[in-house]
């Protein structure tokens, strides 16, 4: 699922959040998620935020919960991550293409990047 592949420095070192939420004893974690500038606009110019779920899915799931339309820019109509946009867990590159096989643990950072293309 997950390649040695790094998260570029130039995004800085993310802190990541250890909360489990009230009532769910170790079902939903909360992570934080470095959001690249084309996606800040949605979350109100926030350059990290925090979003809970165990698997890529149910984070992405709530993070558009909380920043309508934020989804749309990460995964295409197929429910797949779109092809221009590359997402790290820890460092870690997602290589696997259904959001919902990616699993999230406590203590998680999520960065989400877009590819960049040119000549």
């Amino acid at each position: 699922m997950r390649t040695p592949s790094r998260a570029p420095r130039s995004t800085g070192e993310a802190f990541s959040i250890r909360t489990v939420l009230p009532g769910v004893k170790g079902e939903c974690v909360a992570v934080e998620v470095v959001l690249p500038a084309a996606l800040r606009e949605y979350a109100k110019g926030a350059s990290r935020v925090q979003a809970s779920g165990r698997s890529l899915e149910v984070l992405l799931a709530d993070l558009d919960r909380k920043f309508p339309g934020i989804r749309q820019r990460i995964l295409a109509d197929t429910g797949l991550i779109r092809e221009f946009v590359v997402v790290f867990v820890n460092g870690d590159q997602v290589m696997e293409g259904a959001p919902e096989r990616v699993p999230i643990q406590d203590g998680d950072t999520v960065h989400i990047i877009p590819s960049v293309a040119g000549g």
